[in-house]
């Protein structure tokens, strides 16, 4: 089995096929984790979802990464408190941490359940390392179909076409399914399906949200010890035109997100092989929002901040998968055999993405493997012309192309 993508999605698919026994191979142009698998926040809530069709997920979600924190035992994963800050004087005093300690700030808590982080890059690299896949660094630029003749109804993939550096020959590996989890590059699908005279329009619209991220390394002589309290913290925008999100890490340091200014990348031109965006490693930052988010964090925090003279110890930019409705793609491609999608789940990528990966392999009537979803009750359309099979999840969480469900 092939997986398109070397992020948390598909090295969750590749950790739980292994788990029954498949040989997987991952695909992946840059690293494991080098995109925003291994740059976001690592943020965990279980109720955020709640009353909302992702509401299963987050909660799955949740008790998964605490399962996985102990299997692979994950340094980074911890329970926090979690804050909601208001900045510029807006709103009344409450709890907080002690390093909270700018002027006209104060804070509540936000969630009496309390939160949880991980180290998407630790978790990412744990799921890929325990799963032993292979791994192929490369670009894929094509999808490989059967030469079945009239035998089926509908044309089945048998491979992905690889190109290991620019100018480099294509390389095919072959696949007896394919799962492309690549995060806003997953709209390239549609180019490797025309590119192959598969017949009928199939969009996957996906935005790519760019946004600038900093981490700061503080002193260790702040009040609570030598590493900041944990906790995450939510703050109302500021004067800047940061809407911060705040994670001290168990490492010492604290990542900070919600700077603003981030680029939505829908044009799917910036995505292909030579655009601005056409891979992880190109996916760079916004020196105007690293200056805001640095003076943004002096405020709030100015004994964290004045330690290093201003100066975050790293800054970068990630870039998550966001479908026009917000709701995560999960399916397998209609009117195509062997091809399926998991991909976006925008903001909360880090949580939803484990219980995505986390497949079972189910004996079809072709005797190959069919991939099903473990659990999700989500519906999703990838556009097909009329009269043909739609990709959709079941209640019971059987996932192919058609109307009807195998049972779970």
């Amino acid at each position: 089995m092939v997986v398109v993508g070397g992020g948390i999605v598909g090295c969750a698919v590749a950790y739980f096929l292994s788990e029954r026994g498949r040989n997987v191979t991952v695909v992946e142009p840059v690293a494991i984790a080098a995109a925003a698998s291994g740059k976001a926040g690592g943020f965990l809530a279980r109720s955020w979802g709640d009353g909302g069709p992702t509401q299963e997920l987050h909660r799955r979600g949740w008790d998964l990464h605490a399962e996985l924190a102990e299997r692979l035992s994950l340094a980074s994963y911890r329970r926090i408190p979690v804050y909601s800050v208001e900045r510029e004087g807006l709103g009344g005093g409450g709890p907080a941490p002690a390093w909270v300690s700018g002027p006209e700030t104060s804070s509540r808590p936000l969630d009496l359940e309390g939160g949880a982080q991980v180290s998407p890059l630790e978790l990412t690299t744990r799921l890929f390392e325990a799963s032993g896949a292979r791994l192929v660094k490369g670009a894929v630029r094509g999808l490989e179909f059967a030469d079945d003749g009239d035998d089926r109804t509908f044309p089945r993939c048998v491979g992905v076409h690889v190109r290991a550096g620019s100018g480099a020959e294509k390389t095919l590996i072959e696949a007896s399914e394919v799962v492309v989890c690549a995060g806003p590059w997953s709209t390239l699908l549609a180019d490797w399906l025309s590119d192959a005279g598969v017949s009928g329009t199939r969009n996957l619209p996906i935005t790519g949200i760019k946004s600038t991220h900093v981490t700061f390394k503080p002193p260790t002589d702040l009040p609570g010890g030598p590493a900041l309290d944990p906790a995450a913290l939510f703050c109302s925008t500021d004067k800047h035109g940061c809407t911060l999100e705040v994670y001290p890490r168990p490492d010492g340091s604290v990542y900070l997100c919600g700077i603003g200014g981030s680029d939505y990348v829908d044009d799917i031109c910036r995505l292909r092989e030579g655009g601005d965006c056409g891979s992880a490693d190109l996916v760079t930052q916004d020196p105007t929002r690293v200056a805001a988010a640095v003076a943004s964090f002096a405020r709030l925090a100015p004994g964290a901040s004045d330690s290093v003279a201003g100066e975050p110890d790293s800054v970068g930019a990630c870039m998550r998968p966001c479908p026009p409705d917000a709701k995560p793609i999960l399916g397998r491609v209609a009117g195509v055999e062997g091809l399926s999608v998991a991909t976006g789940t925008n903001c909360w990528g880090i949580l939803a993405s484990p219980t995505r990966g986390r497949r079972r392999c189910q004996p079809s009537s072709s005797s190959s493997c069919r991939l099903s979803l473990f659990f999700i009750a989500l519906v999703h359309r990838i556009d097909t012309p009329p009269n043909r099979h739609t990709a959709l999840l079941s209640p019971s969480g059987g996932l192919l192309s058609g109307k009807s469900w195998p049972s779970s």
